[in-house]
């Protein structure tokens, strides 16, 4: 039998085999997940499969107003406009961010360069809890997305930020180079954006003005 909840429902967010959900109560929000704890995604300090809604205690002090899933990571936005991330490193191969160590900038680790991309998995590197990304302590973020492997930002300013694998150009930057922090996409610079989406391996954005969606990837 499922647990049951009994406050007032205000988002959910559905990806690959996990569930985040995000409640409300008069003074406070409260984040539960539950599914597959691979790469930590869970947001609860460990690597187990969850069948029933669990608390991710480490955001009871944060009032979130959005959340979000990718394929092993997840976030939480809150009402000031901070970012909040946890699970699987975005950018595996140049940033590494260990839990153990308290760490919540990116690390450079030349050595993760040789490792094949079939044995990434097999590495338990993640952060098993929620954690500010020091990059983005600057932005003032209204919301964002997360694709496969890769996260859209939207400032309050309407500038759009992305970071994370850009193996098909899904970044929007002109390249194929992975960003392990938030990077700013120039040639949206001149519009205002107010929304955006990532998928698997593609980005979409939405205009102020224009109402038109731009494939990034």
């Amino acid at each position: 039998k499922k647990k049951m909840l009994k406050t007032n429902l205000i988002s959910l967010s559905f990806p690959i085999r996990k569930v985040a959900v995000l409640t409300c109560r008069r003074y406070s929000t409260i984040v539960y997940s539950y599914g597959s704890g691979c790469h930590g995604a869970l947001g609860v300090g460990d690597y187990i499969d969850r069948k029933e809604l669990v608390r991710v205690r480490g955001l009871d002090d944060c009032r979130v107003k959005q959340i979000g899933c990718g394929w092993g990571t997840s976030g939480a936005l809150t009402e000031e406009g901070t970012l909040i991330q946890w699970g699987w490193p975005l950018d595996l191969r140049s940033t590494v961010l260990v839990s153990s160590l308290n760490r919540s900038w990116p690390k450079i680790l030349h050595f993760l360069q040789s490792i094949p991309i079939n044995s990434w998995f097999n590495l338990r590197i993640a952060e098993l809890m929620p954690f500010i990304m020091a990059e983005l302590t600057e932005y003032n973020i209204q919301s964002f997305s997360f694709g496969g492997a890769s996260v859209a930002a939207i400032t309050s300013q309407g500038e759009l930020l992305t970071w994370g694998e850009n193996v098909q150009g899904q970044l929007g930057h002109g390249d194929q180079f992975r960003r392990p922090i938030p990077t700013t996409v120039k040639s949206l610079s001149d519009k205002k954006i107010i929304s955006a989406a990532c998928g698997y391996q593609y980005t979409a954005a939405l205009t102020r003005f224009f109402f038109f969606l731009r494939r990034l990837g």
